[in-house]
C-alpha cells in the first residue's frame, strides 16, 4: 500500500514537472518571438554588413518554426529560396559554393525550407577518415584500392548511404564545373515529402548568389540493401 502511494506521488511530480516546463516555454515563446539556435553557421560567404542565422521562430503553437534568417544593415528576412541571397554572398571557389548550396541540404537545417532535402552521399566510417574514402562533406568515392568499409546500420538517413546501397543505386559524387561567371554543381538529392524521392540537380551559381535549380531526374526512392530512407526526425 505503502509502496502504492509513492509511485502515485512519484507520478504527479513527473507531470508537474512536465506542466512547469509546458509553461515556462509558453512564456519564453511570448516574450521572444525568435531566438538563435546555431551559432556555428557558416557565414564566410557572406558580404560585409550582411549575416545569416539559424533561429527558431514562435509561430503561435508549442512547436515553433526553424529559419534561416539574414540580417543586413537596412533589412532582416527569412529566407525560403537560395535565390533570396543573390547579391548578399560572394562565392569565388569550389568550397565556398558547395557550402553555399549545402544551406539548402544540410541535415541541420531540415526544417528551414518548405520541402526538407538531403544530399546523397556514400557513408565513410571514422576508421579511414584520416586517409582515402568517401566523405559526408565532399561525397568523393573510396580509392580503388581501400578496403571495402563494415556494413553502415544508418543507411539511408538523410540520404547517407552505405557503399553497398549507394552502388546498386548507381549513383555518383557531386561535381562541381567552373564557369566563366561562377559554377555549376551536379549532384544526388533525397527530397522528402508525400512521395519521397531521388533527385538529380543541376545547381547553377554566379559568384554573386545568384541561384539556378533544374531538377534532371526524379523518381521514388529505390528499394536498396540494408537501407531505410528517413529524416532522422521525420517531417509530414
Amino acid at each position: 500500500m505503502k509502496s502504492g502511494k509513492i509511485a502515485s506521488l512519484v507520478t504527479l511530480a513527473r507531470l508537474g514537472l512536465v506542466v512547469i516546463s509546458v509553461a515556462a516555454t509558453a512564456y519564453w515563446m511570448r516574450y521572444h518571438p525568435e531566438w538563435v539556435i546555431q551559432s556555428h553557421l557558416d557565414r564566410h560567404f557572406m558580404t560585409p554588413g550582411t549575416d545569416i542565422e539559424h533561429v527558431v521562430k514562435s509561430n503561435g503553437t508549442m512547436f515553433p518554426d526553424e529559419a534561416l534568417r539574414v540580417e543586413t544593415d537596412h533589412s532582416r528576412f527569412f529566407v525560403t529560396s537560395l535565390s533570396h541571397l543573390r547579391g548578399l554572398v560572394y562565392v569565388p571557389d569550389q568550397a565556398t559554393v558547395l557550402s553555399f548550396v549545402r544551406l539548402r541540404t544540410g541535415p541541420e537545417y531540415e526544417f528551414c525550407w518548405p520541402q526538407a532535402a538531403f544530399e546523397i552521399t556514400r557513408h565513410q566510417p571514422p576508421s579511414v577518415a584520416a586517409g582515402a574514402g568517401a566523405s559526408r562533406d565532399t561525397g568523393l568515392p573510396f580509392a580503388q584500392d581501400s578496403p571495402e568499409p563494415p556494413t553502415f546500420d544508418g543507411s539511408g538517413i538523410h540520404g547517407e548511404l552505405s557503399p553497398e546501397a549507394y552502388r546498386v543505386g548507381g549513383f555518383q559524387p557531386t561535381t562541381v564545373i567552373k564557369k566563366p561567371t561562377g559554377f555549376v554543381i551536379t549532384r544526388w538529392v533525397y527530397t522528402v515529402g508525400t512521395v519521397d524521392k531521388v533527385e538529380k540537380w543541376r545547381e547553377t551559381v554566379q559568384t554573386d548568389g545568384a541561384y539556378q535549380l533544374d531538377v534532371l531526374t526524379s523518381r521514388p526512392v529505390p528499394t536498396l540493401p540494408n537501407t531505410n530512407w528517413s529524416a532522422a526526425m521525420g517531417r509530414e
